[in-house]
């Protein structure tokens, strides 16, 4: 499966959720709904049932490294580095799709993600093979009108936490240049006036999302 196939299904799945959203904002009441809709468009994409023959489809995949939660710091990377990441138990990640190189999601929604499981996310994805794509995806209905505060809130939180997540990098010694760790981000609002996408395709710089 291509990046490209990921954009059109995710472009499927925004459009969805915002025909429901409209017509009922808690419709969509979970990050799970997301999961059964992204699982089930990637199957069809993969040949139905031979995407679970071939075994092309893997949900919850183990991460690469261990990780401790408890020692994952918001406030300090060198905390989070020295403890959090190299030991405990190995993450999960939402969705690998084989292949090479292979297709890595992650899913957050439909309320804002936090600090927390947003630097989670980051230092799961970031510290898979470089060759990997890497997607974040994230559709949020928690806003009915098209709030300035919303979104500078998703917008400030990515940029903050994706940069402490390269510096925890930095200090395990690992690749910290998102030019060469295959990093996308699919994120989106949906207000009453409908979708509206903050952040679509690679990530890079200091800032990406603005």
């Amino acid at each position: 499966m291509t990046l490209a196939e990921i954009l059109e299904i995710l472009e499927s799945i925004l459009a969805t959720t915002a025909s429901h959203t409209v017509r009922d904002r808690r419709s969509i009441r979970n990050e799970r709904y997301f999961h059964h809709m992204f699982s089930y468009l990637v199957t069809g994409k993969l040949g139905g049932d031979a995407c679970w023959r071939d075994l092309k489809l893997h949900p919850e995949h183990a991460t690469t490294l261990r990780f401790r939660r408890k020692k994952i710091s918001v406030y300090d990377y060198r905390v989070t580095a020295a403890e959090g990441v190299g030991n405990g138990r190995r993450g999960n990640i939402d969705f690998m799709i084989a292949g090479e190189p292979r297709l890595l999601v992650e899913w957050k929604g439909p309320n804002i993600y936090s600090e927390k499981e947003l630097l989670e996310v980051f230092l799961k994805l970031l510290t898979e093979p470089e060759q990997d794509f890497k997607v974040i995806a994230a559709i949020f209905t928690s806003s009915e009108i098209d709030r300035a505060d919303h979104k500078i809130t998703i917008i400030e939180r990515f940029n903050k936490y994706l940069n402490l997540a390269k510096q925890v990098l930095h200090e395990k010694s690992l690749t910290s240049d998102l030019s060469r760790l295959n990093l996308h981000a699919l994120i989106a609002s949906i207000p009453s006036a409908g979708p509206q996408k903050i952040h679509w395709g690679p990530v890079s710089g200091d800032l990406p999302l603005s």
